[in-house]
């Protein structure tokens, strides 16, 4: 699969033709790169494309001009446009699940914006125009590339199968999750569950901002409802935005030796681990099937130790985490 970079770029300021020649020798060398190349118009659908690009690109590359560094400074209480994609930015930064390069259009360093100040910068004419800066932004890339914490290829077939839905589509042999998937809307229950006004609708695309509020996250349907599913959908969005998040099922006998358990399973779904050895606090813990699952205090008290945790369980099962 090919590493994304996303090109974060002010359209009114920036020299468009660099950008788009940076990104075909970058595609040329084995990346998928995404750019805004003006054909998103609406800021709805604009704000989307930013929150998507970010969230699946390992790298971001912020071209640096004079009105990038006005906007992404100035970005106010309700931000748009540049100023909500540096706001976007500065928040993985700051959480470290982004490689962000700053990208400088012209000679002058000062054009850096707040956020990006104190980190290394290339020049964006040096690199189209000079090999070896062009291969000093390449050779940090691939680095990074060959170091990177990735799932195993089982888990990744594991996480993509839909067998059971490809044998009733008839346009398909072989059905993939994102084939399918919509994301569904989950509801906040809070406090008096009578009370009409504790249901709060929020999609569940917006799991990763509610668990880095929440910490912990409980979610309950019917047996049909799709949690399987969700569960999948939730650890590959939640691989892409820079937690590790490892998927049990019920299947797996957790009463005996929970973090022995732990382990093996860890080493099923990933592969690069060395990587990760230091960056445990970014573990998600997530339990499907959560009620089927024998000694649930037990377990509980075991996931307990980790940061984030999900639970996915049928509504018969209800339970409080502090």
């Amino acid at each position: 699969m090919k590493k994304k970079i996303f090109i974060s770029y002010c359209r009114n300021d920036a020299d468009t033709d660099q950008v788009k020649q940076l990104k075909d020798k970058l595609q040329k060398d084995g990346f998928e790169v995404i750019i805004d190349d003006g054909v998103l118009r609406h800021g709805h659908e604009v704000t989307e494309f930013m929150e998507k690009s970010i969230r699946e690109s390992k790298y971001i590359l912020v071209i640096c001009t004079s009105e990038y560094k006005n906007r992404a400074d100035n970005r106010g209480n309700n931000p748009t446009g540049v100023a909500y994609e540096a706001r976007l930015l500065a928040s993985h930064m700051n959480k470290k699940t982004k490689i962000v390069i700053p990208i400088i259009q012209g000679s002058e360093i000062s054009v850096l914006p707040d956020f990006l100040e104190g980190i290394f910068a290339l020049f964006l004419k040096q690199i189209n125009t000079n090999k070896e800066s062009y291969n000093e932004l390449l050779d940090s890339l691939k680095e990074e590339k060959e170091q990177e914490l990735e799932f195993t290829k089982d888990f990744k077939e594991e996480l993509n199968s839909m067998e059971i839905l490809s044998n009733s589509h008839n346009a398909k042999e072989t059905l993939f999750l994102e084939d399918i998937f919509v994301y569904p809307k989950l509801t906040n229950i809070e406090k008096d569950i009578k009370n009409s006004d504790s249901y709060k609708f929020f999609s569940s695309e917006k799991i990763s901002e509610k668990l880095e509020n929440e910490k912990y996250i409980m979610i309950s349907g019917d047996a049909q409802s799709g949690k399987t599913t969700l569960s999948k959908k939730i650890t590959k969005d939640l691989f892409d935005e820079g937690y590790i998040p490892i998927l049990i099922n019920q299947s797996e006998n957790l009463t005996n030796n929970f973090k022995r358990i732990l382990e093996i399973i860890i080493n099923k779904q990933y592969k690069n681990l060395e990587n990760a050895e230091n960056e445990k606090d970014k573990f998600v813990i997530i339990i499907d099937d959560f009620h089927l699952l024998k000694k649930k205090d037990k377990i509980l008290n075991d996931v307990l130790k980790f940061n984030y945790i999900i639970l996915l369980t049928d509504h018969t099962h209800t339970l409080h985490l502090k």
